[in-house]
């Protein structure tokens, strides 16, 4: 695809996903439903405008999408989320980011390791992949709701605070399991 196609693309989306939140502020729906059933439509499986499956290049473009994504979204919430109003609950919030995805990775990969018939190291693997909460959506759930406000802001801090840790956690133990993939 051409720089010119490139940059024409992302800024269709961009558009489209300006759109989709004001959409989902008028319907009352968090805008993450509407990104996602956006990224449906217009992958492979919708109207096939970005074809995931199939050669490498396709998977590059993928990881380069959801990197941009999640950097969208981790700014957006930053944006919503001033220092004045992390601060108070700065110590909590790292508390639950730390321990809590640590405990939820462990937790969950062991738990897999016995259900789903995987591997030690392949459960906590997928234990560190789906341990962190998605930012996206609990910032928000939060800001429509009725929650108490320091309530709200501990759990938007965390949310934005566990990322990190999870990322750290999947790249050590995807390290590990490339590891030990190549010792057997």
């Amino acid at each position: 695809m051409e720089d010119g196609t490139l940059i024409l693309v992302a800024g269709s989306l961009l558009a489209l996903g300006i759109g989709a939140t004001l959409l989902a502020g008028r319907l009352r729906v968090p805008g993450l439903v509407l990104f996602l059933l956006l990224g449906m439509a217009i992958g492979s499986d919708g109207l096939g405008l970005i074809d995931f499956g199939g050669s490498e290049h396709d998977v590059e473009l993928a990881r380069t999408i959801g990197i941009i994504a999640l950097s969208l979204i981790l700014f957006e919430g930053g944006l919503a989320a001033g220092w004045s109003e992390i601060r108070p609950v700065l110590r909590g919030a790292l508390s639950l980011a730390t321990f809590g995805t640590l405990v939820t990775a462990l937790v969950t990969g062991f738990l897999s390791h016995l259900l789903l018939d995987l591997s030690v190291l392949e459960g906590l693997l997928l234990g560190a992949v789906i341990a962190s909460t998605d930012s996206a959506a609990i910032f928000s759930v939060l800001r429509g709701s009725s929650i108490k406000r320091k309530l709200a802001r501990t759990l938007e801090a965390e949310s934005g605070f566990n990322d990190p840790l999870a990322v750290l956690l999947v790249i050590v133990g995807g390290s590990l399991y490339k590891i030990a993939a190549l010792s057997a």
